[in-house]
């Protein structure tokens, strides 16, 4: 089955090990260093691994997103975790290794170094078959030590904007995969309001705003919606001034 165009060319990296939590499980993928990766591999990439249901005819990859990226130098790591060294011996050594990460800019040069990414499921997985390509809701688990790809531009937004018509569907934001990539994520504001929804963040971490954001797009794109805020912060006459 034809991969090609779906995945970023020359970024793989492969499953290595899992971490059983009691929601789930922390996948951690390893991918080969080099400089210009760390703009491409960042908390919020989407990487898919193959999994135990994939058929010759029909491939199924499990959907994972980055939540942490860690460059390592195995050397230096191998060193440092569990001991004192000399502190000479040790001061030499960091010097070394931050030279081994900035000399490799384009490729890849050396095993002593590798970028470890850990990983939760999102519960979608990549289907890849004659019919076309598709995310479908399941919780596979992947296949340790299989490929690891990184998910292009167009395949992210078809998995954030699944199921939303064009017609319905309408713009609340960008996401920014990195500093030159942004994606338009949409949402159907009248399955939005007759439904359950929650908008959960760490402090300062934008629901207000978010909420904001929602609200007029619904009055706009809704004229007819009324919408009742119970604001006990104080947070929206400044964020919807203009309402």
């Amino acid at each position: 089955m034809q991969l090609k165009g779906l995945f970023e060319e020359n970024i793989q990296g492969r499953l290595a090990e899992f971490d059983e939590t009691e929601k789930g499980y922390l996948a951690y993928v390893h991918f080969k260093y080099y400089k210009k990766l760390m703009n491409k591999i960042r908390e919020g990439t989407f990487v898919v691994v193959e999994n135990y249901l994939s058929e010759e005819n029909k491939r199924r990859f499990t959907t994972l997103q980055i939540i942490d990226v860690l460059p390592i130098h195995f050397a230096l790591s191998s060193i440092l975790e569990g001991r004192r060294p000399y502190p000479g011996f040790s001061w030499v050594a960091m010097e070394s290794a931050s030279k081994d990460f900035l000399d490799q800019v384009d490729t890849s040069k050396m095993d002593e170094t590798f970028v470890r990414c850990t990983c939760i499921p999102i519960g979608f997985d990549l289907i890849v078959s004659s019919k076309g390509v598709e995310f479908e809701k399941a919780n596979n688990k992947p296949i340790q030590g299989k490929e690891a790809f990184v998910l292009l531009p167009q395949l992210i937004q078809k998995l954030y904007n699944k199921g939303l018509l064009p017609d319905n569907a309408r713009r609340v934001g960008d996401l920014a995969l990195d500093t030159a990539t942004h994606l338009s994520i949409n949402v159907d504001f009248l399955k939005l309001i007759t439904l359950h929804f929650g908008i959960f963040a760490t402090t300062g971490g934008g629901k207000s705003n978010l909420v904001a954001t929602l609200v007029r797009q619904i009055l706009t794109n809704l004229p007819q919606v009324k919408v009742v805020i119970f604001d006990i912060a104080g947070d929206y006459p400044a964020l919807l001034i203009d309402q």
